[in-house]
């Protein structure tokens, strides 16, 4: 037998990123040198409000999980994929600044 369950989460004390662009006086304040003027500056803050996580989940036996097996790969496939793409902007954040084109 299957089963999906919804649910819905809320999250308070999250945080978000915030792009600005790189003037002299903000590249003079995180000590960075002036070739980053065509850069974009990221930085994250925590914001005020909640935020709201919707989804499901479903369960079910053996045999149904079994015969959902390639499906499963195929999801863990993406999943790796999402990972490598996040640890990747994740990079580039830690670096401070994005490159944007002149």
């Amino acid at each position: 037998m299957a089963s999906v369950s919804a649910y819905r989460k809320q999250l308070s004390g999250f945080f978000a990123s915030v792009r600005t662009d790189a003037t002299e006086a903000l590249l003079n304040e995180y000590f960075l040198p002036l070739d980053y003027l065509n850069y974009d500056i990221v930085t994250q803050t925590n914001i005020d409000s909640s935020v709201r996580i919707d989804g499901l989940e479903e369960a079910g036996s053996e045999a149904e999980r079994a015969r959902s097996s390639s499906r499963a790969e195929s999801l863990r496939g993406l999943e790796r994929q999402r990972l490598r793409w996040e640890s990747q902007k994740l990079t580039q954040r830690l670096h401070g600044a994005t490159h944007r084109p002149s």
